[in-house]
């Protein structure tokens, strides 16, 4: 095996395995937060709309700024 193997980790770590870095302005990342049925209700309806371009820039901003 000339594998070089990291400590901390079991059988150590495959170069190039595991998520690759997100590269540019500005990368993705994940928020979590809770909401009640009712709000997630209406959460995923605006993302519905959202995804299928049914919500224009200018309502977006409006909602960004609350």
């Amino acid at each position: 095996m000339t594998e070089e193997k990291e400590k901390g980790t079991w059988g150590g770590a495959r170069p190039g395995a595991g998520r690759k870095r997100q590269n540019g302005d500005i990368p993705t990342k994940q928020v979590q937060f809770r909401l009640t049925a009712e709000q997630e209700m209406y959460m995923r309806a605006f993302l519905c709309k959202l995804k299928a371009g049914m919500v224009s820039q200018e309502i977006l901003a409006k909602i960004v700024e609350n």
